[in-house]
């Protein structure tokens, strides 16, 4: 079965006024879309998205 994953970008700006949990849900989502992907391009967006998510709750949790 071919995985599509297609996520628009401006549905996540960003915005750091998304709290914690909604934050973390979105990172491990991210992470399973990159784990789950077949091919480069896919991963490649994924990674973005996880490290984004990821770099966005290192700022909350510094503030």
């Amino acid at each position: 079965m071919q995985h599509s994953f297609q996520i628009d970008i401006t549905f996540f700006p960003p915005c750091y006024s998304r709290d914690k949990h909604e934050l973390e849900l979105d990172f491990n989502r991210f992470w399973e879309e990159f784990c789950s992907s077949n091919s480069e391009k896919e991963k490649e967006m994924a990674l973005s998205l996880t490290v984004d998510a990821f770099c966005r709750l290192v700022k909350l949790h510094a503030n």
